[in-house]
């Protein structure tokens, strides 16, 4: 086969993940004609014999390439290198050929910002991943009817009415009206309309913090282990980030104190900290606050998934115990109503306000008014907060369920997150667990919605370490990927 012409390393990096090793070298094989367009690729199967990899890492590098659309996956007939590759013009030669024939012309570099640097170095190592899997709440659980209702409502509204409204930057009044009331009766957060802002892109929310806040080499703090996509917006923005540990009672403030020079920002997640679970608590708020208000930092408050507490009320927002307005609120609704929207919420300091307004309706001022009406009234009239207490009961059994069947097949093997709350699990296998491969593929055989925690680390991760995602499978058909991926560990 035409793939046998590659050379692939005898031993692959330690540093860089091989799923991404194994796509780059397909990849230059098949810009450089090596292989062909059309040419049927190996089975993922036969890719892990071949290399000696895990079906796991054969398969996630395929993925890769079909998501940079090198290759393209056809039912029934395999996975084909794509007749036309990206940047390639319809009916034009391929890269390979064009190479070829434009060889003794002299190439033009491409000279790229700073930012598009530092994006291509740390995608080029893994950091960045390709592909996105949804492992929130189930489709078929959502109030769809009333939903579809919503909309509805608006579709048919007179022309003249859809017209009649001019998008502001922040957003539709009446929906910026409905969740700060949301906010204040939630989560206790400081918040009128003026201070509120909607967005389409819950990630534009970070990308316009930084570039408002931060110059590059600005000190930025951040949980370590951490939210990785929030990791990675800071450090495209060029801020040299500085990891906090945590413990059971979050981010370890103290810390920042011991630091030679003050930070410019610190990010946490102190509701329900991604992955650990950790609540920050009382003490640990009120000394962040009173860094924030001594050196002049920022705290960027992400409360992502603070509707989902199982056991007593969550602990106010960090936001709502400020006294110096030195915290920026990020709040969405992607853990609740992922599947029919996505929409994104900022609560800003007054100092912040008029600035974030100019950047605002610079990048971002057109968000969907029908999506935005829809929503306003779904909070009004009381169904987001209905959604939420169904959601809360049905997840603390899904969560009770996993706890009692991981404790059956693991016994004294695993150490479970004691926090209940959130959608995901963080388990903790002994040393002496199945190496990273065999899990790897007893995940891929099972189905069980479980991946390592490596992403959320800046350092070295910690060994043997996995989150679950519980809220979207049903308890049976969870027990029974579970029961599936036991029997894969120990066959």
């Amino acid at each position: 086969m035409q793939i046998d012409r590659l050379v692939f390393p005898e031993h692959f990096k330690t540093n860089v993940p091989v799923a991404r090793q194994i796509a780059e070298v397909m990849k230059e094989g098949i810009l450089q004609g090596l292989v062909s367009p059309g040419i049927i690729l190996p089975s993922v199967r036969d890719l892990a014999v071949q290399l000696k990899v895990s079906r796991s890492t054969a398969a996630r590098a395929i993925e890769e390439l079909a998501a940079q659309g090198y290759v393209v996956a056809e039912m029934g007939s395999g996975t084909r290198v794509a007749p036309r590759l990206p940047g390639q013009l319809a009916g034009g030669p391929g890269l390979g050929q064009a190479s070829i024939a434009d060889k003794d012309a002299p190439l033009k570099e491409v000279e790229l910002s700073r930012f598009a640097q530092r994006l291509v170095e740390r995608e080029r190592l893994g950091a960045i991943s390709a592909t996105v899997k949804y492992t929130g709440p189930s489709l078929k659980e959502m109030p769809l009817s009333i939903w579809r209702d919503l909309i509805v409502r608006y579709c048919r509204a007179g022309a003249e009415d859809l017209v009649s409204y001019s998008p502001e930057p922040f957003g539709f009044p009446p929906l910026r009206e409905a969740y700060a009331s949301y906010l204040i009766r939630a989560r206790a957060v400081k918040v009128t309309k003026e201070r509120l802002i909607t967005f389409a892109s819950r990630n534009l929310r970070l990308d316009l913090i930084s570039r408002l806040l931060l110059q590059e080499g600005d000190l930025v703090a951040m949980e370590e282990p951490g939210f990785a996509a929030a990791r990675e917006q800071l450090l495209a923005a060029g801020c040299r980030l500085i990891p906090i540990p945590v413990d059971s009672q979050g981010l370890k403030v103290d810390q920042l104190d011991a630091l030679q020079e003050p930070v410019k920002l610190v990010y946490v997640t102190p509701s329900h900290q991604s992955p650990t679970g950790a609540v920050m608590s009382m003490i640990r708020r009120r000394q962040l606050l009173d860094y924030a208000a001594r050196t002049g930092a920022y705290i960027v408050e992400d409360d992502y998934d603070s509707e989902f507490r199982y056991d007593g009320r969550p602990l106010p927002s960090l936001q709502g115990m400020d006294t110096n307005d030195r915290t920026i609120y990020l709040s969405c609704l992607w853990n609740v109503l992922a599947p029919l929207t996505r929409l994104g919420f900022m609560v800003l300091p007054s100092a912040l306000v008029e600035a974030l307004n100019a950047a605002k309706n610079l990048v971002e001022r057109d968000v969907s008014y029908v999506e935005q009406a829809a929503m306003a009234d779904f909070i009004n009239e009381g169904h987001l907060e209905k959604l939420i207490r169904r959601q809360r009961t049905l997840y603390a059994a899904r969560r009770q369920a996993l706890l009692e069947g991981l404790e059956r097949g693991f016994d004294n093997q695993i150490w479970t997150a004691p926090e209940s709350a959130g959608l995901d699990l963080l388990v903790r296998f002994k040393d002496d667990f199945p190496d990273v491969d065999k899990v790897d593929r007893a995940i891929l055989e099972s189905g069980i919605p479980m991946a390592g925690t490596g992403m959320f680390y800046q350092g070295e991760a910690r060994a043997h370490e996995y989150t679950i995602a519980f809220a979207s499978l049903e308890e049976a058909e969870m027990a029974s990927r579970l029961e599936k991926f036991i029997a894969a560990l120990k066959g």
